[in-house]
């Protein structure tokens, strides 16, 4: 993992994803690219005869906004010793950080916390990331604040293609861990069982233990994030599913519901 990917914006836990991203790459010796995008289409004025225009001090305002976050966090980077770069982009914040990694190993983006939890939050993006994004994406929580490298990590486990392919995309985020956790919830099923999980883990000199635990707290997602939690993981790790079932699958599952409430940091990969 030698290219990470971090998504800049002006909002509350800005700071907290910044040192998750700092922490990752100091681990892996990595180097660090800042994407910013700044659309001035989100900030449009509406006229009712007239359509939607941009005024000019708006659009002023905006790029001493934009300047203003870039020369704080540059000014940040300067003294963390890490190999860094910066790139700026016009369009919206989806379309660039999908664009901007598509040479990444991993991009880190924070949780949308709701509409009442923060005064400047975090852009309501990471369900998107999670299925668009070509590189591993791993969501941050607001009271997330550095990222532990050798802790516990637990990847939840249903026999999928996607929770397969997130297996391989977090292989080198998981390399580090101390402990690494398999858990299935309910029964062992899917295409892929536990044990080629494991041995593929094993493959790459990483060892892991098998957990099989029964559904509790009302979802899986609930019972997941529980053994994520108790264990004190530093990341749970899940498949997210592809562009064809985003609305059925994605957005009304286990993912979904991750992505709103989880308090461990959540790796995903479709």
């Amino acid at each position: 993992m030698k290219n990470i990917s971090l998504h800049v914006h002006d909002d509350s836990s800005m700071e907290s994803r910044l040192q998750v991203a700092l922490d990752i790459t100091r681990a892996h010796e990595a180097h660090l690219t800042c994407i910013q995008p700044a659309p001035f289409q989100d900030y449009v004025v509406g006229a009712p005869m007239d359509g939607f225009y941009t005024t000019g001090a708006l659009v002023a305002e905006l790029q001493d906004i934009k300047a203003a976050v870039r020369e704080r966090i540059e000014t940040r980077l300067k003294g963390e010793g890490i190999s860094w770069d910066w790139v700026e982009s016009s369009v919206d914040a989806a379309s660039a950080l999908v664009t901007c990694t598509a040479l990444s190993d991993l991009l880190i983006v924070s949780q949308y916390p709701g509409p009442a939890d923060a005064d400047i939050r975090p852009l309501p993006i990471v369900g998107e990331m999670a299925v668009r994004a070509s590189c591993a994406t791993l969501v941050v929580p607001a009271q997330i604040h550095s990222m532990e490298m050798y802790s516990t990590v637990v990847i939840g486990w249903n026999g999928s293609p996607e929770a397969a392919h997130a297996l391989r995309q977090a292989r080198p985020f998981i390399a580090h861990a101390k402990r690494v956790d398999i858990v299935a919830v309910g029964k062992d099923e899917g295409e892929f069982s536990q044990e080629a999980a494991s041995l593929y883990l094993a493959h790459h000199g990483i060892a892991s233990e098998l957990h099989i635990i029964p559904l509790t707290d009302g979802s899986i997602a609930n019972t997941l994030h529980k053994f994520a939690v108790q264990r004190e993981a530093s990341v749970l790790v899940i498949g997210a599913y592809g562009h064809s079932r985003l609305r059925e699958a994605l957005m009304g599952g286990v993912t979904r519901d991750l992505l709103e409430g989880s308090k461990v940091s959540l790796l995903l990969a479709h």
